[in-house]
């Protein structure tokens, strides 16, 4: 090939090996079963003139000799007569794929698209006898453009671009923002090599701050992600690639992160609509594996005269003279300690928080706050064990976000299962500690049993003690399929100081026929509730009279779906409750098995009915429509509900409940989407092996020469030596061209073994191995590829 053109591959041939078409052959003449032989094309072999190739280097395929015995196998018989039968007796669902759907386009770097044009309308609607809701009913509105798009370039990473224009009326209290047009925008780049195991992932625009892993990992305390507007940076290390390694999930050794901007929240509808607070942060953090079993991490983070998000979510007014402005600094240490079926992780947070302006800041009073705790679990076999013990001074805070202060406590949890039985307990008990927050325990069960392949039963339970009250609640329930489809039956109880709540449902997921449309279900759900009210709620309302210590209440829901034609599809739902007190969500909402539309729709009060239907289409194999409508009524007559204790110095008249607390809620919600998608393209491909589990490339190029005067350089004047095999790493090859030049592109960095087949050379020209790197006169050399550089290495051909 010509000097800096693409390299021509030749394939050398390589020692006979068995495949599975050999295996097969040898089989069948071993037991005389008619078996054909499978011919295998040998590549040309090394010496042999192939014709102009522009491929890259690829890895040489070896050549696979017919067995000779296999030619000599019985000729195969006749074979049966075909008899035509249909699958599963011609029951199948049809398939509704669309038949005239592109191929995925492999061709060039991964790339993608999606972009969304969609509305949204919410407009409820409330009204509460002798009280003022004018202020909770706000029609809302939103209708925006997003965009996000990758593409993978050959070695600087995957680019990103997201994007998001909207108007209307969904933005922060304290913002006007129904008047003018409003967007963000976010550039990043993900997994850019730098080298030696080290990727970067950097974002400029709207981003949330990185937060470390030891840091997301804790069952008792969340660590906030800041939303900014500026940019943010993260570096992760991976180790090296050992021949052990399985390589199907790596996670990276060390991680640095930084990040700079503006506060803000992220709000809206749908769309992310951020809000910019003012100020200024500055998030910083560092994690290492320390050794193969210990893990440190320090992330800190300190905010520079931001206005309080939690008074501008709830504040009143322009949202800037009555929010607080709020500077603050904090900082986490965590260190992390495994062995096999053991982890252990201590950790301890301080901040300091200082409001000026405005009322006191939402988050917290001004000073200095500490906290620390410590998680550990063991796990032998199917058993896990965790426990942990915390303690968060009031007043904490992390950057301008509140945190869980004024507690401290512990829990323990257990979980073992088998092939049958599945037990799961927890137990907490937590308090407060200035004395002015809530103190109690927390105790739960779970136990599942497996009675048979298609049914199985299980019991949930869980005990609180807190200021001085015990509730309690219980829920059986079984699980099994018949022909009509899977149905799970439960029954549960509850109590608290003022009643006892008693419930029994039954919900069901049906078989339909093949009759009916592709795609077609449904699913029903039927509960029954029984409210018995306590003595004291009864002396307390006793005016009400007794009809009011015993309530029923009937919940109807049903589920179904189809896709009538190829691409199209759409799902209802409704929902009918005859509720007079819907507590069943606080009841039941931990130990709720259903999960169907009844457990959403339990925090509702009064009688509701409730329906929603959403559709799609799919208009084109990148078009799609989507349209979704709710509509919810609910009336309620609650003696427990909304009161007005200015109209009494003592407080609301028990006559006073009735005739105040009838009320009723409307809420109509509209969404509607048109989105546009593509994707193509295939992961860029590397030569040589790979030192790391995700690295970058560079090349490797050079000349195979005939060093006339044995200076071992490569001198004006002499020749190249065409024709010559030179590999990489013993999996792939190049031939040199005419002028002695040969190029690997797109080499993985790290170190790789060179060697040569250099028959080809004219006699009395011989290569050898440089000193001290080969063995028996071969050609031996390792060079290290950096990443997007063009290493380049030389090889002389003495005369002998």
């Amino acid at each position: 090939m010509s000097k800096g053109g693409d390299d021509q591959p030749q394939w050398a041939p390589r020692p006979a090996r068995c495949d599975a078409g050999s295996l097969l052959a040898v089989a069948g003449a071993l037991l005389a079963v008619p078996q054909a032989a499978t011919a295998q094309t040998a590549p040309h072999p090394a010496g042999t003139d192939d014709p102009p190739s522009d491929r890259k280097a690829e890895p040489a395929h070896a050549f696979v000799p017919e067995p000779a015995f296999a030619k000599d196998a019985p000729a195969p018989a006749e074979p049966a007569g075909y008899s035509d039968r249909l699958i599963s007796d011609g029951k199948l669902a049809p398939d509704t794929s669309r038949s005239d759907e592109p191929a995925h386009n492999r061709s060039g770097r991964i790339r993608s698209i999606v972009a969304e044009l969609g509305g949204t309308l919410i407009s409820p609607h409330t009204r509460i006898n002798g009280v003022t809701s004018s202020g909770s009913d706000q029609v809302q509105r939103e209708i925006g453009l997003s965009l996000s798009g990758r593409y993978q370039t050959d070695n600087w990473g995957m680019l990103g671009i997201d994007g998001e224009l909207w108007r209307g009326t969904a933005g922060r209290s304290g913002t006007n923002s129904s008047r003018r047009l409003q967007g963000t925008l976010a550039l990043s780049d993900r997994r850019l090599a730098l080298g030696r195991g080290w990727l970067a992932d950097t974002t400029l625009g709207t981003l949330s701050a990185p937060v470390l892993t030891l840091m997301s990992q804790q069952p008792r305390f969340y660590t906030p992600s800041l939303p900014l507007l500026g940019g943010g940076v993260v570096l992760n290390r991976y180790r090296a690639l050992t021949p052990s390694d399985a390589d199907e999930n790596p996670k990276s050794v060390s991680t640095v992160n930084l990040a700079i901007g503006q506060p803000g929240l992220f709000g809206g509808l749908r769309l992310g609509n951020f809000t910019g607070l003012g100020g200024l942060a500055i998030s910083a953090g560092a994690q290492s594996e320390l050794s193969g079993r210990l893990t440190a991490a320090f992330q800190g983070i300190a905010v520079e005269n931001t206005r309080d998000p939690y008074g501008v979510v709830f504040g009143t007014g322009d949202g800037t003279t009555a929010v607080p402005r709020v500077t603050s600094r904090g900082g986490i240490a965590s260190i992390a300690w495994r062995a096999p079926g053991w982890r252990l992780q201590a950790n301890a947070i301080v901040s300091s928080v200082r409001s000026t302006g405005g009322s006191a800041s939402f988050i917290a009073s001004s000073g200095l706050a500490a906290g620390a705790w410590i998680d550990g679990s063991h796990r032998s076999g199917r058993t896990t064990q965790t426990a942990g013990f915390y303690y968060f001074a009031p007043d904490l805070a992390w950057g301008n976000a509140a945190v869980i202060n004024n507690v401290w406590g512990g829990y323990y949890r257990y979980s073992t299962s088998s092939q049958r039985w599945r037990w799961t307990g927890t137990i907490d008990a937590v308090r407060s500690v200035n004395r002015r927050g809530t103190d109690g325990a927390l105790a739960t069960a779970d136990v599942r049993r497996q009675l048979t392949f298609t049914t199985d039963v299980g019991v949930n339970a869980a005990l609180r003690a807190s200021q001085g009250r015990v509730t309690a609640q219980a829920l059986g329930y079984v699980d099994f399929s018949t022909r009509f489809g899977t149905t799970r039956a439960e029954a549960g109880w509850s109590h608290v100081p003022t009643y006892d709540l008693y419930r029994v449902a039954w919900n069901q997921t049906w078989s339909l026929p093949p009759s009916l449309p592709a795609g077609a279900r449904l699913t029903t759900q039927i509960a029954f509730d029984h409210r018995r009210e306590s003595e004291l709620a009864a002396t307390t309302t006793a005016s009400a009279g007794p009809a009011h210590s015993h309530s029923n209440a009937v919940s109807i829901g049903v589920n179904a779906g189809a896709n009538p034609f190829a691409g199209v599809g759409f799902d209802a739902s409704v929902v009918y409750s005859t509720s007079a007190t819907a507590l069943s969500s606080s009841v039941y909402g931990p130990v709720d098995a259903g999960g169907g539309v009844l457990s959403m729709l339990s925090t509702q009060s009064g009688r509701t009915l409730t329906a929603n239907v959403t559709a799609s289409a799919r208009l084109s194999s990148k078009w799609t429509a989507i349209a979704s409508f709710i509509s919810t009524r609910s009336n309620t007559l609650n003696r427990y509900g909304l009161t007005d204790p200015s109209q009494s110095p003592i407080g609301t008249l028990p006559g006073d409940y009735d005739s105040r607390q009838k009320t009723s809620f409307r809420l109509v919600a509209g969404y509607l989407t048109l989105r546009y998608s593509m994707s193509a393209g295939s992961a860029h491909q590397t030569n040589g092996l790979r030192h790391y589990p995700f690295s970058g490339t560079g090349e490797l190029v050079g000349r195979v020469f005939l060093d006339a005067n044995g200076n071992h350089r490569r001198d004006p004047g002499e020749k190249g030596a065409a024709d010559i095999l030179v590999y990489m790493d013993g999996l792939y090859a190049v031939r040199t061209d005419e002028n002695g030049y040969y190029r690997f592109d797109s080499v993985a960095e790290g170190p790789h073994r060179i060697t040569l087949n250099a028959d080809a050379l004219p006699l009395p020209w011989s290569i050898t191995a440089p000193e001290g790197a080969g063995t028996q006169g071969t050609y031996l050399k390792t060079v290290d590829v950096g990443v997007r550089r063009t290493t380049e290495l030389d090889i002389a051909a003495e005369r002998e």
